[in-house]
């Protein structure tokens, strides 16, 4: 396998991640417990801010959170995966974006470790490890050509 098979990896764990917080949410959300459906009567009650005179519920913005955290996980994957597509000829182009895929993963697995539950650990981790692996894997290959100007500009 080469560097942008393991980008592409890492770029599908943070879908994967994205797609099954949101059947997570969509599940508990449907079928709550007693004690979880107490939880979001509670939320509901609770308005703790205001802005530009709209006052949403704490439930409404834990919900609403719970579902752009879903939304930017997928969005950042698939622009991950647009990534290695726009530069499957020249891996070492996505280097920077193989760094930024590797933090934003190491950084959300130590924040599922400690915070969140077993699901994301995982997929963070497996998703480090093939950025981590993407970047070793280019490190070793041909060079990496120099691009000049933008690629908006059509650069060499």
């Amino acid at each position: 396998m080469n560097a942008i098979s393991f980008f592409r990896i890492g770029a599908w764990c943070w879908i994967v991640t994205g797609v099954g917080h949101l059947a997570g949410e969509t599940l508990t959300s449907l079928a709550p417990d007693a004690e979880a459906q107490r939880m979001n009567d509670l939320m509901r009650g609770y308005d703790p801010l205001t802005i530009l005179g709209v006052s949403p519920s704490q439930y409404q913005l834990t919900l609403g959170m719970s579902l752009i955290m879903s939304l930017a996980l997928v969005t950042t994957g698939v622009l991950l995966l647009l990534i290695a597509r726009l530069t499957a000829d020249a891996p070492g182009r996505a280097r920077t974006a193989g760094y930024v895929g590797l933090v934003g993963s190491a950084t959300a697995l130590v924040l599922s470790a400690v915070f969140l539950l077993i699901p994301p650990t995982i997929t963070f981790t497996v998703a480090s490890i093939a950025f981590g692996v993407a970047l070793a894997a280019d490190r070793r290959g041909r060079p990496t050509p120099q691009v000049h100007g933008s690629p908006c500009q059509g650069g060499s």
